[in-house]
């Protein structure tokens, strides 16, 4: 053995041994005191993230406005003071418009596929003087018909699933109890009622209904709703209702109306809005209009016939 391969050797040696005796005396992780113990990491405050927009409301308004500024990228929160599914007295119609966006959302599809809206084909209105005009949408439309029939149980809950899949963070049962903008930070802070998590958004959307505590609270809006509606739900096989949607306009309680919108499984939504500028019928009035016409006017008394099974009314406001 030369003089080189000797000096490797002991260079090898010298490195294996030192290796050894370092490891064996290595200190762990576990070995060393904490700079931050569990506790204060546990406490240790957090950056608070904010949304681009906060979205007072599940409804379709509020949940199309998710759907569509998700998809352009912005970060959305939709809040919904209930737990889907949940239900909302209203004349169930979706215009054709409505229909469109509907269709875009990939909504409407999915609302016929599982039997939950029924295409009006078949519609018209009895004028203030009785004369009558029933049509068919197709023959003039084609694919896209002049509206649908969904209950709005099935409806708003559709559209708000829409808006997450987008990629909206949609948080039910957290109700809105007040919202405070700060100057400073250009950022609004809502507070949910009856416990203390808030959440922090650039822009603020009231959706939240006609009444619409939000938008009082904020002075959006200062006067209280003066139209409503009523709702009934006809079971299907009990009426003579031949059309699948009629609105009648009875002079006496003008510019209001009331109409007939079938649903799926043969089911009609028996509806009655009162809307303002009749001094003589006011909101107060819904009651007496909604039983009223059912058998006081001829064309719907004879429309529901004289064994429909009626349920009791519902009323919203519009």
């Amino acid at each position: 053995m030369d003089f080189f391969e000797l000096s490797c050797l002991l260079v090898i040696t010298a490195c294996v041994f030192y290796l050894f005796y370092r490891k064996k005396g290595e200190r762990k992780i576990s070995d060393f005191v904490s700079k931050f113990p569990a506790d204060k990491i546990k406490n240790k405050p957090t950056e608070q993230v904010h949304y681009d927009v906060a979205i007072c409301g599940a409804g379709p308004a509020g949940s199309t406005c998710a759907y569509y500024l998700a998809k352009l990228g912005w970060k959305c929160l939709i809040l919904e003071k209930k737990k889907f599914p949940r239900d909302k007295y209203c004349g169930d119609a979706v215009c054709k418009t409505a229909i469109e966006i509907l269709m875009d959302m990939g909504v409407y599809d999915q609302l016929i596929r599982e039997n939950k809206a029924h295409v009006a084909d078949s519609g018209g209105l009895v004028s203030p003087g009785g004369l009558s005009y029933i049509g068919r949408s197709k023959e003039v439309l084609g694919e896209i018909p002049a509206a649908i029939a969904c209950k709005r149980i099935h409806l708003d809950e559709a559209i708000a699933k829409a808006a997450q899949r987008m990629g909206a963070d949609l948080r039910e049962e957290w109700a809105v109890n007040e919202a405070k903008f700060d100057n400073s930070a250009g950022l609004w802070t809502l507070y949910r009622e009856g416990a203390t998590d808030t959440f922090k958004a650039r822009v603020l959307v009231c959706a939240d209904g006609a009444p619409s505590r939000l938008g009082t609270q904020l002075g959006l809006i200062t006067r209280p709703p003066d139209s409503t509606c009523s709702r009934a739900y006809v079971e299907g096989r009990t009426h003579k209702f031949k059309a699948d949607g009629v609105v009648f306009y009875n002079k006496e309680m003008l510019p209001g109306y009331s109409a007939l919108f079938r649903h799926p499984n043969d089911e009609l939504n028996y509806c009655v809005y009162i809307i303002p500028g009749n001094p003589k019928v006011t909101p107060n009035d819904l009651k007496y209009w909604h039983d009223y016409l059912q058998t006081n006017d001829p064309n719907i008394s004879r429309a529901l016939g004289g064994e429909a099974k009626i349920e009791r009314m519902n009323a919203g406001w519009g």
